[in-house]
């Protein structure tokens, strides 16, 4: 190993910031020693030695050395059965050595090898929802010569491949408007290893740009990849970041004090005085440094220590709690929170002539809000329009109802109705750590418990047809299902969007677009039906499909 830095045990949560900024900020103290998140009870490690990644260890399926080495072309698809048995029958040797050995790779192949297996497996970090992290000189990874990885583009990897959409939509929103690249930073670009297509985004963010004016300029790129460019620079402290330009000119109106201003007036356009203040940094002083770490970007205030209570009662230290943020909420609860009443269902909503004519009605609570009622958890109201709704809403209490008996639903207890959510949080868990078989599981089990709810099922075709090797064969019995989801649910957004995904995955890019479309239109602020839009129609324009009628972008 090489001579950096020692440190001290650093505990924290992976939660506790952006990870990006907490790697970031690690790498740049140039540490030697070992990363270590327990996560779900499985454990990921990274070794560093002056700074540099060394080693790393994941638990997945998806980082064994025979996915990787398939994925970069070191073998074939034909060669993984073979190349696992032989790993099967050596598991005290290294793994690299055994696919070396059963190949007869020239050591440049080997050592490429290792840097793509170290590259993707710490990477792989930045896809935890949840776990404790731990910093110490204590190394339990072997570490081979000349295997050494940029975190800069560990960094850009894990970002790009691995951090959900709703997560990464919601740290670049707290990080500033507005992005200039250092002038010292240039010369650390190619440390990134971003792609030929980011030349543009990196020209503009040398003058200083935003990611709203970088998608309406360059509509060619893929959003995420912008969005992923961003992230990796600030998180490696390359950028200064302001929530708005540090250059539009101040009025007079700025310099006068607070009595002087007329409060009836607005300030010029373009003026600091029309912008709210930056959001308070925490106070400095309040944290005890426990190793060397670089400055926090402009804008963000160093805190490095911080004590956080726990579920269970225990308290966790975390001493590199650099920058610190509201815990993320899960991919669909933030756009949820957002949500401006769209999610009400249609037939409790009022045309403007009832509203004038008559006193709202209390609208239905959602099945999926916390806790749910009995009636939600044992009838459903039928979709607006049918003879069911207006002969039920009509019938006086009391009344006898000559007509055919409806089959009875089934009753199902609020206890039992709980279980079945929390298999389904299960089940949405899994699907974010990208484990569709286990979240299959999951999700049978909700719709076990509680047939009757109509979301379930869609859910759990969903996970199948992710889990599925061939999609092909399973998408027409997948879109069936959630097409009927859709018919039926109170919050058909969420069927909507999953069939959307689906079209898009069996290469049906104008059906795909079609389906995100309708979930704008009913929830506009949904972020990731606006990336699927924005990405489908670079692709479209590009191949001259995209035209001006009703698969053009709406205006």
């Amino acid at each position: 190993m090489g001579g950096g830095g020692s440190v001290m045990a650093v505990h924290g949560h992976v939660t506790d910031r952006p990870w990006g900024m907490t790697l970031g900020a690690i790498a740049l103290g140039r540490p030697t020693g070992q990363l270590t998140i327990e996560s779900d009870g499985k454990r990921y490690c990274i070794v560093f030695d002056d700074g540099a990644i060394v080693a790393a260890s994941s638990p997945l399926s998806a980082d064994a050395i025979a996915r990787i080495a398939l994925t970069h072309h070191f073998i074939t698809s034909t060669q993984v059965a073979d190349i696992t048995h032989r790993l099967a029958l050596s598991p005290t040797r290294d793994e690299v050595d055994v696919l070396a050995g059963a190949l007869r790779l020239s050591p440049d192949q080997i050592l490429k090898l290792r840097r793509r297996l170290v590259a993707q497996r710490a990477a792989r970090m930045f896809s935890l929802e949840c776990g404790d992290f731990v910093l110490d000189d204590r190394i339990t990874l072997p570490v081979f010569a000349g295997v050494a990885v940029d975190p800069h583009h560990v960094i850009y990897l894990g970002v790009r491949t691995h951090l959900s959409e709703q997560r990464l939509i919601d740290d670049l929103r707290q990080l500033g408007s507005h992005v200039v690249i250092k002038p010292e930073a240039i010369a650390l670009l190619p440390r990134f290893e971003f792609e030929s297509s980011a030349q543009p985004v990196l020209e503009a963010l040398q003058v200083g740009t935003s990611l709203p004016e970088l998608e309406a300029t360059h509509r060619e790129l893929d959003p995420r990849s912008v969005q992923a460019i961003i992230y990796a620079l600030v998180s490696c402290a390359a950028c200064v970041i302001s929530p708005f330009p540090a250059t539009r000119p101040s009025s007079v109106a700025d310099a006068a004090p607070p009595a002087a201003r007329p409060p009836a007036q607005p300030a010029p356009a373009g003026t600091l005085a029309t912008r709210p203040p930056p959001p308070p940094s925490p106070a400095p002083g309040q944290h005890d440094v426990p190793l060397a770490v670089p400055a926090a970007p402009p804008g963000m205030a160093p805190s490095v220590t911080r004590t956080t209570p726990r579920a269970g009662g225990r308290v966790i230290s975390s001493p590199y709690a650099l920058y610190a943020r509201p815990a993320s909420p899960t991919s669909y609860a933030g756009a949820t929170a957002k949500d401006t009443g769209t999610n009400t269902p249609a037939a409790m909503r009022l045309s403007p002539l009832e509203s004038d004519v008559a006193p709202p009605r209390p609208p239905l609570a959602p099945a999926w809000k916390s806790p749910p009622s009995p009636a939600s958890l044992i009838k459903r109201t039928p979709p607006t329009g049918s003879p069911k709704v207006r002969a039920t809403s009509s019938r006086l209490p009391g009344a006898e109802d000559h007509r055919a008996p409806a089959e009875p639903a089934s009753r199902v207890s609020a206890e039992i109705a709980g279980a079945a959510a929390e298999a389904v949080q299960r089940g949405e868990l899994a699907m974010k750590r990208d484990h569709p078989a286990e979240a299959m599981l999951a999700y049978k089990t909700a719709c076990e418990l509680d047939p009757n709810e109509v979301d379930y099922p869609g859910m759990l075709a969903w996970a199948k047809f992710c889990a599925a090797t061939d999609k092909a064969t399973i998408g027409g019995e997948t879109r069936t299902i959630l097409e009927r989801t859709v018919i039926r649910s109170h919050r058909p957004e969420r069927a909507r969007f999953y069939l959307g995904r689906v079209e898009r995955m069996l290469g049906r890019d104008k059906e795909a677009l079609r389906q995100f479309q309708e979930v704008l239109a009913v929830k506009p602020n949904h972020a990731e039906a606006a990336s699927e839009v924005r990405a489908i129609e670079a692709r479209l324009l590009a191949a001259g499909k995209l035209g001006t009628g009703f698969f053009g972008r709406k205006r």
